[in-house]
């Protein structure tokens, strides 16, 4: 019993240590791609270009094998 409460302590503690993480790597590659696209031209080829990049993230993304 004195295990269990030693255990349950220490996660607890190291779970209030755990500093939140707010990275979003789509939002990144949003914020990089959207002045490049946007610098010469608000037409529909803008549009198509996100559309390929989010096309490629999701493919980046997929890719990645789990341990």
């Amino acid at each position: 019993m004195r295990h269990l409460v030693s255990a349950l302590t220490l996660s607890l503690l190291v779970l209030g240590l755990a500093v939140p993480v707010a990275a979003d790597v789509i939002t990144d590659w949003n914020e990089k791609a959207q002045p490049i696209v946007a610098a010469y031209s608000l037409a529909a080829p803008a549009y198509r270009d996100m559309a390929m990049m989010h096309v490629a993230v999701f493919q980046c993304v997929n890719a990645i094998e789990p341990l």
